[in-house]
Order: C-alpha cells, then structure tokens, then sequence
C-alpha cells in the first residue's frame, strides 16, 4: 500500500465498520438489545446505546438459578449526557429481564460508573493488544475496545 491508497482503503475500512456495527446492533431477543434517542424535531437518532445479554446458572448444594447478565456494548451519546443514556439503558436491561448490568472502565464509560451507582467488581478487567506498543501508558478512558 502506498500513501495515496490511504483515502481508498479508509473508505473501504469505513464501509466495512459501518456494515458490521449496523449488523452487530440489530436487536436479537435475549441477545442484543439497542436504545435509540430520536430528536422529536428533527426525527433524527442522536444517541444509541446496546448492550448484550447472556445466562449464567448458579449452582449450590441441592439448588441452581438462572442469572441473566447485560454487558454495555456500543454506546454513543451526543445530545443526551451519558449518565443519563446509561440510567436508560439500566431501566430497558431491567425490563428485559437482566439480573446484572456490567461496563468496563474503557472508553467514556467513567464518565457514567459513579453517577450511575455501578459498584466496584473484583478487579478492573485488563486487555492485551498484540503487537501494539505505547509511548506512555494509557488511562482507560482513552482505550476504545471493539467486541
């Protein structure tokens, strides 16, 4: 590739995200589940939120229970603040049946966590990038992860 491909391949790489954000954020029933926000006068989508769901039993002696868990998925906030798309996405989980609702701290995700009540886990979740190497380390609010 040459500097000059850069602006077809980015077209290409952008068509391609489109494509599959589109296909990821489709709702599917006890799978993925996305908010919008439409503007009432212009009728055009300003904020989108999803997050995905799956089961998990919980197993002890004689008994088990079924655990339905929400992970925040693509979440994207212009005009309404993020706390408050993030309060809208716990309230729909909650309607959906989910028992636990979970975000990393990647991402814009700490600009919701405490105004939200989200409680502290068992440790901060940690990802590898192969083959990546950082002049400084990062905060996680500058990481973005793509699932």
């Amino acid at each position: 590739m040459a500097a000059n491909d850069s602006p077809l391949s980015l077209s290409l790489f952008l068509q391609k995200f489109r494509d599959l954000t589109f296909s990821l954020s489709i709702p599917r029933e006890n799978v993925i589940y996305s908010y919008l926000v439409v503007s009432p006068e212009t009728h055009d989508v300003t904020d989108f939120c999803s997050f995905y769901t799956f089961p998990a039993t919980l197993t002890s002696d004689h008994t088990s229970a079924t655990v339905k868990y929400a992970y925040s998925y693509y979440n994207v906030a212009t005009v309404t603040s993020f706390p408050q798309l993030m309060n809208d996405a716990l309230i729909v989980a909650k309607q959906k049946g989910c028992d636990v609702f979970y975000a990393s701290e990647a991402m814009q995700n700490t600009s919701f966590l405490k105004e939200c009540r989200f409680k502290s886990g068992n440790g901060l979740r940690h990802y590898y990038l192969y083959n990546y190497r950082l002049r400084s380390a990062l905060k996680p609010s500058e990481l973005g992860l793509v699932l």
